[in-house]
């Protein structure tokens, strides 16, 4: 099957050509906003601020990889494995621009997976329309509000203004007068108009940068959920003495002859074959070109990990003491001793 794209909607670019995989949900909690209370002659106000940072991986899905309200995480910028609850690691300075309005935009997807976990844990989630329906859009959720998007729309923006740089060293003329009327000064040669033309677009993207990343956010909400709807739903169990890792950026996207693994490693959406989601220790969802309800091998379970690894930017996380922390121990690199220590 393909599907046509808006061709500039850089995540979304290429044909699909059969759609995924499997994959499985876990649960989701948010705290997005902080309650301050201010307190005048007349009366008390309840307020809301937004956070500094959001989640990228819903906290419910989260709670799903703890015991004892505790999960085993790794911070990749720091190098050390913690025992946390699913409120620590894997988020971000996600939307700064709009935060309540992607909060709004998310909820009534988020409110909704614990429905979508009661049909995973009966075995009965493909089949129903309302549960495969949830299953797609917690799916492009993820997809959309990872930490891997927001580094590919940084590359991509990156990319958009160096090649609006290189347009506009063609115009001396206008740069120098650009030049004149900003600064007073007059380029003396090619390094002053150079200079001013990489100061001018460094000034427009940092003014913009985060009105521009929340309206794309939206977008891609929206378009993956789109997309989703044309493909079937798959959900995987793991093998008793097996179970997954998750990432900051946890729905993996695969396209034919390409080591990337998601859209910050150049697999826009629209080329993918695979796209998949641990959301507990035991289940995946996935989509593809047939319904599937699967039991997955030890050494299936363990290509999802090593992809969720590949795909990770910042936090990984697993259930504590299984197989998948043991796996992490061995195959990651540990700054100090005393990371478990870290509460």
């Amino acid at each position: 099957m393909r599907t046509n794209t808006n061709s500039a909607s850089y995540p979304f670019r290429g044909g699909v050509t059969q759609p995924l995989i499997l994959g499985r949900i876990p649960r989701h909690a948010r705290h997005f906003m902080h309650a301050v209370v201010v307190v005048s002659d007349d009366d008390t106000v309840p307020l809301a601020r937004p956070a500094t940072k959001q989640h990228t991986v819903s906290q419910v899905v989260l709670r799903q990889f703890t015991v004892r309200q505790e999960m085993s995480v790794y911070d990749a910028r720091r190098q050390v494995f913690m025992r946390k609850g699913p409120r620590a690691g894997f988020n971000m300075s996600f939307d700064q621009h709009d935060p309540f309005g992607s909060e709004a935009l998310w909820a009534p997807t988020e409110n909704q997976i614990p429905n979508m976990y009661a049909a995973l844990h009966a075995r009965s989630a493909v089949g129903d329309p309302d549960a495969e329906d949830l299953i797609r859009d917690v799916l492009a959720l993820h997809w959309a509000r990872s930490a891997a998007m927001k580094a590919a729309h940084e590359r991509v923006l990156q990319e958009v203004a160096e090649r609006s740089i290189a347009r506009m060293s063609q115009e001396s003329k206008l740069l120098q007068r650009g030049m004149q009327q900003a600064t007073g000064l007059h380029a003396s040669g090619p390094e002053g108009l150079e200079w001013f033309n990489r100061s001018v677009h460094s000034r427009l993207m940092e003014e913009n940068r985060e009105h521009w990343w929340s309206e794309r956010n939206a977008h891609h909400f929206s378009e993956a959920k789109a997309i989703f709807r044309k493909w079937s739903v798959q959900v995987g169990y793991a093998e008793q003495g097996s179970d997954f890792i998750i990432s900051d950026a946890p729905a993996v996207t695969l396209k034919p002859n390409s080591t990337g693994a998601g859209p910050h490693q150049h697999v826009a959406l629209g080329d993918a074959n695979e796209v998949f989601m641990p959301v507990s220790p035991t289940i995946l969802i996935a989509v593809g070109p047939v319904r599937a309800t699967l039991d997955l091998t030890r050494d299936t379970v363990e290509r999802y990990n090593r992809l969720q690894l590949k795909a990770q930017v910042r936090w990984l996380g697993c259930r504590p003491d299984g197989p998948a922390d043991r796996y992490l121990r061995k195959s990651l690199p540990i700054r100090s001793a005393r990371g478990d220590s870290a509460r």
